[in-house]
């Protein structure tokens, strides 16, 4: 249903987010979508996505100076099998800030190799520099071909970490 409608550069939701015609005074290249994010009210086009994602990579565990200050220390998923579905039973992150600021994690947005991308709300966390936390990620089934999810964790609308977890079972 949202598959082909890009994440809002402001706040990150997908499932707000709708093509728009312009009309009137401005009226885009026939090659350039824009698009209108009724979470936030934001306009935006494909570039504008591009130069948000450019923005936030991937964290590789790596800490550095310019990266996310929050760090994935630990991954606990256990999942069940029910049929071709499988039961998520638990999928907990533990958390730390690497950074000099303390940082705050509202939601995650998880994504899949079969193009599912989801924004879920998490137990709101702030973590003081060099402090740890553990946070449950509400989810409860994964589908076949999601064998690998991409975890963002999101702040006050901006990418504080990621990580990527290959084994889902």
């Amino acid at each position: 249903m949202f598959r082909g409608t890009p994440n809002c550069p402001e706040c990150g939701s997908r499932f707000l987010v709708t093509s728009i015609r312009m009309n009137g005074g401005y009226v885009p290249p026939p090659d350039m979508s824009v698009y209108r994010c009724y979470r936030c009210f934001a306009k935006f086009t494909d570039e504008d996505v591009a130069e948000a994602e450019d923005g936030a990579g991937v964290d590789d565990g790596e800490t550095s100076e310019t990266g996310p200050p929050v760090r994935v220390a630990d991954v606990d998923v256990a999942v069940s099998r029910t049929g071709e579905k499988r039961a998520v039973d638990r999928f907990d992150l533990v958390l730390r800030n690497d950074g000099t600021e303390p940082v705050r994690v509202a939601r995650t947005t998880l994504a899949f190799p079969d193009g599912e991308e989801s924004v879920v709300p998490v137990d709101p966390v702030v973590l003081d520099p060099d402090e740890t936390a553990t946070v449950a990620v509400p989810r409860d089934w994964l589908h076949a071909g999601q064998d690998a999810v991409t975890v963002r964790l999101v702040g006050d609308g901006d990418v504080v970490g990621s990580v990527r977890v290959a084994d889902l079972d």
